[in-house]
C-alpha cells in the first residue's frame, strides 16, 4: 500500500490505493428536502452519502459511535467504542474512512473490521477524498503560538 504524507498548515495528505473509479460529483438541489437523520445522537458531527446502496453514516462525537442510516430509515449502530469520530468519507472503493479526533487516527471500516490507515497525528478532524486519484485530505484544528522565550 503506498502511503504518503503532505504536511501543510492545515491539511495532510494521505494517498492510499488509486481506485477504479468513482461516483461523480452529485448535483445539488438549492431547495433539495432536508431530513433530520441524527435524531438523538448526542453530538452528530460527521456526515458521508453512499450513493451507490443510499446509505447514509453519520458520527456521534460525544457517544464515540457512527451510525448507519438506510434509505428506509432504518438505523443501526455499526461502531462504537471510538473516542470522538468526527469526520467520515467513503474511499474510491466504498469502504468507509473515519477519522478518530480522540486518539489521533484515521481509520477505514473493513468487512473483518477496523484498519488503522494512520496514527499520531494531533487532532485530525475533517476529511475528503479526491475522487480523481483518490488522495485522502485530512484537517486539524490550528495549533495556538508558543509565546517566545
Amino acid at each position: 500500500m503506498k502511503r504518503a504524507f503532505k504536511i501543510a498548515p492545515l491539511v495532510l495528505v494521505l494517498s492510499l490505493l488509486p481506485s477504479t473509479g468513482h461516483a461523480p460529483t452529485p448535483r445539488i438541489r438549492a431547495l433539495a428536502p432536508v431530513e433530520h437523520l441524527a435524531a438523538g445522537s448526542e453530538k452528530p458531527v460527521g456526515v458521508v452519502v453512499d450513493e451507490a446502496s443510499g446509505m447514509i453514516f453519520v458520527s456521534d462525537r460525544r457517544e464515540g459511535t457512527v451510525t448507519r442510516v438506510a434509505p428506509e430509515g432504518a438505523k443501526r449502530l455499526i461502531l462504537r467504542r471510538l473516542k470522538k469520530p468526527v469526520g467520515l468519507a467513503l474511499d474510491g472503493e466504498g469502504r468507509l474512512l473515519i477519522v478518530e479526533e480522540g486518539r489521533g487516527r484515521l481509520l477505514r471500516r473493513e468487512l473483518s473490521g477496523l484498519t488503522v490507515l494512520a496514527s499520531g497525528m494531533r487532532s485530525p478532524r475533517w476529511i475528503a477524498v479526491a475522487p480523481e486519484d483518490g488522495v485522502v485530505y485530512l484537517t486539524r484544528p490550528r495549533s495556538p503560538r508558543r509565546p517566545p522565550g
